[in-house]
């Protein structure tokens, strides 16, 4: 079957109604979506994995449900989720168990120092976030235990202990 772009869908929800589309959409295509819910995302998920793709990649999503961050954690390759600005704990908890590749939460400019230290447990190689401004000391310390690559290009102050704490990191 021939892969079908879908250039103006935003929204996606119920797998029963898009079934015949879900299964021929080039998992690439998604990235115009901009809410998903489960059904849909388990759907894209499935062809993730039957087509072997190393990425989910949703550059448009901008707020995620608790559900389908547990979907989408399952997944053993990169996670790239730029847009996406706020996270419960909850959410960041269900992040953390991860073990793909990359965790790409470039949006992410502001956390709670508990939503930080959730994400500090992140699995994979690699954890992205776009914390901006000052990190805080509590943040620090929970980020500097992490383990793997750790990017965090818009921090601009830290503490002297904070410092301290995030350079135990390996």
């Amino acid at each position: 079957s021939s892969p079908i772009a879908m250039g103006g869908l935003i929204s996606l929800e119920k797998n029963q109604e898009f079934d015949p589309i879900i299964n021929r959409l080039l998992y690439k295509g998604l990235n115009i979506v901009r809410k998903i819910g489960p059904d849909a995302l388990r759907a894209a998920m499935k062809e993730a994995r039957q087509n072997s793709v190393q990425e989910v990649d949703l550059p448009q999503l901008e707020t995620i449900e608790e559900e389908c961050v547990e979907l989408i954690t399952e997944f053993r390759g990169n996670i790239s989720l730029p847009n996406i600005k706020a996270l419960t704990i909850e959410q960041a908890t269900a992040f953390a168990k991860h073990r793909g590749g990359v965790l790409y939460l470039q949006g992410l400019r502001e956390a709670s120092d508990e939503v930080i230290e959730a994400l500090s447990h992140h699995k994979g190689s690699q954890l992205i976030l776009g914390l901006s401004g000052r990190l805080s000391d509590r943040a620090a310390t929970a980020l500097g235990a992490h383990k793997g690559l750790l990017f965090l290009g818009r921090i601009t102050q830290m503490s002297d202990e904070a410092q301290k704490a995030m350079s135990v990191h390996k």
